[in-house]
């Protein structure tokens, strides 16, 4: 929310019409199963109902989850370039922790 504007108060009526305006905005760009990393592209007009979705967001079919947004991008180059980024920081502590066993026993 931005200072100094006014905002409408939000009927079910709004919800519903903002719910389904940003799902028919929502597309899938990338998705890793093993990795459990996707990436999302939503028009910029519905970008913080998308993310306070996501964090309200506690399981999904039935199982257990915790969404978190690591990067927010306005083109789609941008994300990729900070996902492949991501993925290679996430590889690194994989491997760290896996010739260190020793580190989390107790």
């Amino acid at each position: 929310m931005r200072p100094g504007v006014q905002y409408p108060r939000a009927t079910p009526r709004h919800l519903l019409l903002t719910t389904i305006a940003t799902a028919a905005a929502l597309v899938t760009r990338y998705f890793n199963a093993h990795t459990n990393i996707m990436l999302l592209r939503v028009s910029r007009d519905h970008y913080e109902t998308l993310w306070s979705s996501m964090t309200l967001m506690s399981s999904f079919d039935r199982r257990p989850c915790a969404l978190r947004v690591v990067h927010l991008s306005g083109t789609i180059r941008s994300s990729q370039k900070h996902l492949l980024a991501f993925q290679q920081r996430a590889l690194k502590r994989m491997v760290r922790d896996a010739s260190n066993p020793g580190k989390f026993r107790k």
